[in-house]
């Protein structure tokens, strides 16, 4: 099964529940917010679709 995970080359802040990426190739930042910024955390460590699904959905119902 598929592991998704963090590219170690993206640069990344945090900030009051939201997250700023800006991925390797990319020329802007990006800013995730709720699920998508949950979604950030869990893919510190290589997860599976199925098991960040299922951890985001007992986080937001």
């Amino acid at each position: 099964m598929t592991r998704w995970r963090r590219a170690p080359d993206a640069l990344w802040r945090s900030l009051d529940g939201s997250v700023l990426v800006l991925g390797p190739d990319a020329d802007e930042p990006v800013e995730v917010q709720g699920p998508a910024a949950g979604l950030w955390d869990l893919v510190a460590d290589a997860t599976t679709l199925d098991d960040a699904a299922a951890e985001l959905a007992q986080r937001h119902g």
